[in-house]
């Protein structure tokens, strides 16, 4: 989340706090953006599978 919101005003009304987050979600931020890119590429069905597979290949009793 955002530093801005690491502390919230109680007495902003919530449609402040809705348009703050608003904003946070549709500004700009190059390496978060980039960031989310590279963790989504790397999210492939193979990746999961091999995963997968690892983890029933090292589990101390297969069935």
């Amino acid at each position: 989340m955002p530093a801005e919101f690491d502390r919230l005003d109680d007495r902003e009304l919530p449609s402040q706090v809705a348009g703050r987050l608003a904003q946070a979600l549709a500004g700009p931020d190059g390496a978060r953006a980039r960031q989310g890119r590279d963790l989504a590429r790397s999210l492939t069905w193979e990746a999961a599978a091999r995963a997968h597979l690892d983890f029933y290949a090292q589990h101390p009793h297969p069935s």
